[in-house]
């Protein structure tokens, strides 16, 4: 990560210290002027950080792809951290938003097992994933420093919000499956989900950051990830009961 410098110390005249991060009370009361100037804000930072990651970005070039002084950001935002939180939760919007309009059309999947609409959420997922490697790079520099800066997990609240929205999405076909027997009733969910995502994620994250170690073999990538979501997928079948339960007696 690269050294935090004076222009990452500097703050507004009324901003001394680390001001939280805005929270939907606080950008309630905006004015529809100041409203638009923070979205600006928040955009033009987004696209910066999915250019050069956040540690390449001041936030004197968030003020001029803003057009605004670095004093309004300071204003806004409080420290550089606070404009990356805004900024990824704004990319996960839009990419929950992508997820929801990519693939079949609703009507397509109105009689699809809950085990098939299952597989569909995960492919179009996965989908996004590879058309959105930038994305995943800032996802896992965001993951690294706020880990790197101990930031409480109260101020990623929103972020937390458009990530877990994936989670209810999945659930809800879940218990679809559950209802009509195409997804076994024994499966931990929670358990399920995170598996499940964390792998999908991490190899999308490798793509991303490329070979690096000699075994390393990304040329059929997309079936190694087709692989991930078949065995999700079994794993929740009626079919595979027998073989998790012959599993924990050993």
């Amino acid at each position: 990560m690269r050294a935090v410098t004076s222009d990452d110390r500097r703050r507004g005249p009324a901003e001394a210290g680390d001001a939280p991060a805005p929270d939907a009370a606080s950008l309630a009361r905006l004015r529809p002027a100041q409203r638009r100037r923070y979205e600006g804000i928040v955009r033009r930072a987004a696209d910066l950080f999915l250019a050069d990651g956040i540690a390449g970005v001041k936030m004197t070039d968030v003020a001029q792809a803003s057009g605004v002084g670095v004093a309004t950001v300071y204003r806004y935002f409080g420290t550089k951290t606070n404009v990356a939180i805004a900024a990824c939760t704004l990319l996960w919007r839009e990419f929950r938003d992508a997820f929801a309009t990519l693939g079949a059309p609703p009507e397509a999947l109105a009689d699809a097992s809950g085990l098939d609409r299952m597989r569909d959420v995960l492919e179009r997922a996965v989908r996004l994933y590879l058309e959105r490697p930038e994305f995943i790079a800032l996802l896992d520099e965001f993951d690294a420093t706020m880990i790197a800066e101990h930031v409480d997990r109260a101020r990623l609240a929103g972020y937390a919000a458009q990530v877990d929205s994936f989670y209810d999405a999945c659930e809800r076909v879940f218990r679809a499956g559950v209802a009509d027997g195409s997804i076994r009733s024994d499966v931990d969910f929670p358990l399920f989900y995170r598996a499940a995502t964390h792998a999908l994620a991490g190899i999308a994250e490798k793509l991303v950051r490329g070979e690096i170690l000699p075994s390393d073999d990304f040329s059929d990538a997309e079936r190694e990830i087709a692989c991930v979501v078949d065995m999700a997928t079994a794993y929740l079948a009626p079919s595979f009961a027998g073989v998790a339960a012959s599993g924990r007696k050993r």
